[in-house]
């Protein structure tokens, strides 16, 4: 779509994604030693943590609700695409997230990444990636070529 299109591809990997996230279900815990004179205290949990068996599909419905208000919708063919209406040309713009990792495929991809960025720390932003998710990609003769070599 991307080269078809005269799109543009920018990505970058979410930091800290799930300690973002509200954490889907009520855990308490036990302060310990190094929290002084509140160890023992009773502590409840927040925020999702790397570990929790619910931390994915948290921060999945967390990224999932914001890039709903962002004006997208997941596709019925994959709930990890999600597609918008472009403002730009007869087509749509495209947000591919992975776990943390996270792809926009746009007229104006960084707009989006902008936004994104408004709301998450986001490292690595890379304008049009040579790699992806283990995948090479690269414009040859005009058209976009993913391959794992």
């Amino acid at each position: 779509m991307a080269a078809k299109y005269g799109l543009g591809i920018i990505s970058g990997d979410i930091r800290n994604a799930f300690c973002t996230t509200p954490c889907a279900e009520k855990i308490w815990s036990v302060a310990g030693e190094q929290f002084g004179e509140k160890k023992r205290a009773i502590v409840v949990l927040k925020q999702a943590l790397y570990g929790l068996k619910t931390a994915s599909a948290s921060f999945h419905k967390f990224l999932g609700d914001f890039l709903q208000e962002m004006g997208f919708e997941p596709t019925r063919a994959d709930q990890d695409l999600w597609i918008k209406k472009s403002e730009h040309y007869e087509g749509y713009d495209y947000i591919a997230p992975h776990m943390d990792d996270i792809i926009i495929v746009a007229k104006n991809p960084l707009k989006y990444m902008s936004h994104i960025k408004q709301h998450f720390q986001v490292r690595d932003v890379t304008d049009s990636p040579e790699y992806y998710l283990g995948n090479n990609i690269a414009k040859r003769n005009g058209k976009m070529v993913i391959s794992t070599k």
